[in-house]
């Protein structure tokens, strides 16, 4: 796969993710954190990493992010918009 085409695809995932839905395009069901997604979370944001980077590493949404985030008093990366 080229690298414009990867590009596109990591684009309309990213779209998805932000609508809330799952990387295949279907509805997103919610679902519970576990301690290895609070962890990578928490490395994620150590490391540097936006709000949006995380939530398409864990395969959640924006909103679920944040709000577990605020839960757990984790401060994110405030992200420019375009």
């Amino acid at each position: 796969m080229g690298g414009l085409a990867v590009s596109k695809a990591r684009q309309r995932t990213c779209k998805l993710i932000k609508k809330g839905m799952s990387k295949k395009g279907t509805p997103k069901p919610q679902r519970n954190w576990t301690t290895a997604e609070l962890k990578q979370l928490r490395e994620m944001r150590t490391s540097g990493k936006t709000l949006s980077e995380i939530a398409y590493a864990l395969d959640r949404t924006r909103t679920s992010v944040a709000h577990k985030a605020l839960l757990e008093n984790i401060k994110l990366i405030r992200e420019e918009t375009i």
